[in-house]
């Protein structure tokens, strides 16, 4: 008689994680080589190209995200109690979990970045700008040496790879979409590059372990018997709608862009 396949391991904590030694190496890198010059140059950047960096940076403002997703993550659990019929409850309390890892994904990582913050205070671009500073000065409070991570960089890497948890089929344009927004800090001038790259590391990592956690535990997804996390039921039927929805709302901005341009 075969063995049944032996339960795939898990991922490994935090500081043992590929990721997360890379991103340390990586940071150490771009902090000695990069994360200055490119600085300066941010400072000559055209005034229409600043003011749109300005206006896409606001996106990583975790505190709309986080009243969105737990609100209605409250709201699905709410309906969730008076639904008639065993395909809507589940569908409602599908949901409300999928609302709530939303909402710990983000705000989880903030937590771990004002940590951060505090732990390193790095000097930010305009202490480089105004007084020459640039380096570290561990445990501060004072905002202006609160650079490394990113925490808005942290909070788009956050939505953006939920969102592609959520939407596998549109993973690449999302995950590209988040790190394209996060590097928007770094033309504003408010943080350096390597900032930039721990924020959404921490992201990553955080979220992914978080994914795990839940799938053992049948929370919003499930692992496979191959080792593969996906969506647990019935999210996959919404998550079949929402693609249909996306398409439809695609092929109607294709049309009408057509018909402007004929």
């Amino acid at each position: 008689m075969s063995r049944p396949p032996s339960r795939p391991p898990g991922r490994p904590p935090l500081w043992r994680s590929p990721l997360f030694g890379n991103t340390v190496a990586v940071c150490a890198l771009l902090i000695v080589t990069v994360d200055r010059p490119v600085s300066e140059a941010m400072q000559s950047l055209q005034p229409w190209a600043l003011d749109l960096a300005r206006l896409l940076t606001d996106l990583g403002k975790s505190d709309g995200w986080l009243w969105v997703s737990g609100l209605l993550a409250i709201y699905l659990g709410w309906r969730r109690w008076g639904a008639i019929g065993r395909m809507k409850r589940a569908l409602l309390g599908w949901g409300a979990q999928a609302s709530l890892f939303f909402f710990v994904a983000v705000a989880g990582s903030g937590i771990l970045i004002n940590l951060f913050k505090v732990l390193f205070g790095r000097a930010r671009p305009r202490m480089l700008e105004r007084h020459e500073i640039y380096g570290f000065q561990p445990f501060t409070f004072d905002p202006d040496f609160h650079a490394f991570p990113s925490g808005h960089a942290n909070t788009l890497m956050a939505v953006t790879l939920v969102l592609a948890l959520f939407l596998p089929r549109y993973r690449l344009p999302l995950l590209i979409a988040g790190v394209a927004l996060g590097f928007s800090r770094v033309a504003v001038n408010a943080h350096f590059v390597s900032d930039v790259v721990a924020g959404a590391a921490v992201a990553v990592v955080t979220t992914l372990w978080l994914r795990d956690f839940c799938a053992r535990r049948g929370w919003v997804f499930r692992r496979g018997r191959d080792g593969a996390v996906r969506l647990a039921a019935p999210g996959r039927l919404l998550r079949g709608t929402a693609r249909r929805k996306l398409a439809a709302l695609a092929a109607a901005a294709h049309a009408t862009l057509i018909r402007r341009a004929t």
